[in-house]
């Protein structure tokens, strides 16, 4: 939805592959790759006269012909599933995994890794080298998708013990803390209280001294990956103010979900035993190349404070992320609560800021229309409001569905979760 501004049931990803249902099989909409019915946004710039480059997970299409080479990018690094090991050795989170478990350069299958390949560090260095080498006098679009820090939680050397004992107080205490920290910063109201947001898990002091070690190292890793991340576009933004251009560019981060709640053996085919046979997870080598563990529920609700449950849900915790922007005619510091805002507005603001058109027809065939509506508006200040309150919003992931409209969202749930 975010390369595209179509809904997810329309332009291929109805569901993720490999986990359609056997009535979704070969329906439109649920091709399981961006379908023809859509431009991607790299392809309406690039037809605009932008040079495109991509670097991270794409998961949009596996097959040749899928590839971010093949949607609209000049230049591509990308892990083409859904997740792997950080490492060199990229290993598929489960069996189902392994046959899209692979990168892509420029269109050809990516030779072996270097050794001291780590992905975050690896997807910005390859941002920045095509920037550096971006074609004179073009406009650039830069796509960098991010893999950390999702499953296996992997932290590149040197980083590990950067927030020992930050997390020893247990889940229960960091999320009564960060909710302290929301109300006086004023993103939530200061009558929410904590018992309300207390989640779907075994509380802190229930567990005995070893899972609460094992708890508070996975938070530590995951913290690590987080900075680690926010240094790399450090990297990148210090590129842009190195050759000039930061100043004329406009820069959108967001998460793509909420925390994820997944233990390793919670993939299909996966089995606890398996998994403890495959990897080295004792509690010293967390983090570490050869382990393989994971945030679940716990620290993932916690992550997500006050939101309840997760991703994977369409409940607050599934689907809110922070998002922030900022660019020419952007003010800075402004902090917007009240707008309803949705993935698929990222498309449009984009092509507004850059004075873009979508056609209406590629190939002989009439695409499909945005879902997404254009934030420029609320941006700089010339309106209020992306959305009036009779206006609707709809998701759905895995049979977890939402609705919000104005002040009320219902929402259902599947199980585990409903």
């Amino acid at each position: 939805m975010l390369l595209t501004g179509v809904d997810n049931h329309r332009n291929g990803l109805g569901a993720m592959p490999p986990l359609h249902a056997e009535n979704q099989y070969g329906k439109p909409g649920y091709e399981g790759y961006l379908n023809d019915r859509v431009r991607t946004l790299p392809e309406v710039l690039r037809d605009n006269g932008y040079y495109t480059c991509m670097a991270g997970k794409w998961h949009l299409g596996a097959q040749p012909g899928q590839w971010p080479s093949d949607r609209g990018f000049a230049n591509s690094f990308a892990l083409v599933g859904g997740g792997a090991g950080h490492f060199a050795d990229p290993f598929a989170l489960c069996d189902a995994e392994k046959p899209v478990t692979f990168y892509v350069e420029d269109g050809k299958k990516a030779g072996p890794l270097p050794d001291d390949f780590y992905s975050t560090r690896g997807y910005a260095d390859k941002m920045i080298e095509y920037i550096r080498h971006r074609p004179a006098g073009k406009p650039f679009f830069g796509y960098l998708a991010f893999t950390a820090p999702h499953d296996p939680l992997q932290v590149i050397s040197g980083w590990e013990d950067k927030y020992a004992g930050a997390y020893d107080c247990g889940y229960d205490s960091i999320a009564a803390r960060r909710l302290e920290q929301q109300k006086a910063l004023g993103l939530v109201p200061s009558t929410v209280a904590f018992d309300d947001i207390r989640g779907h898990y075994p509380h802190w002091e229930t567990l005995t001294p070893e899972p609460r070690k094992e708890q508070s190292r996975k938070m530590e890793i995951y913290a690590a990956m987080i900075e680690y991340v926010d240094y790399s576009i450090g990297r990148v933004i210090a590129e842009l103010k190195r050759n000039g251009t930061y100043n004329n560019t406009l820069i959108v981060f967001m998460s793509d979900n909420g925390a994820n709640p997944k233990e390793p053996s919670d993939y299909p085919g996966n089995t606890p035993e398996g998994i403890t046979r495959a990897y080295d997870n004792r509690l010293e080598n967390y983090g570490k190349d050869g382990s393989f563990v994971s945030l679940g529920k716990s620290w993932a609700e916690t992550s997500n404070t006050p939101c309840s449950y997760y991703k994977q849900t369409t409940a607050e915790g599934g689907i809110r992320v922070p998002f922030l922007i900022s660019g020419p005619g952007i003010a800075a510091g402004r902090t917007d609560t009240e707008n309803l805002l949705h993935v698929t507005d990222v498309f449009p603001t984009i092509l507004d800021y850059a004075r873009a058109k979508l056609p209406s027809v590629h190939g002989g065939k009439e695409l499909h229309p945005l879902y997404g509506k254009s934030m420029r508006g609320m941006l700089s200040g010339t309106t209020q409001r992306v959305r009036s309150a009779t206006e609707a919003v709809c998701f759905e992931m895995a049979g977890c569905r939402a609705v919000i409209k104005g002040a009320w969202k219902a929402v259902s749930l599947t199980p585990p979760y409903g």
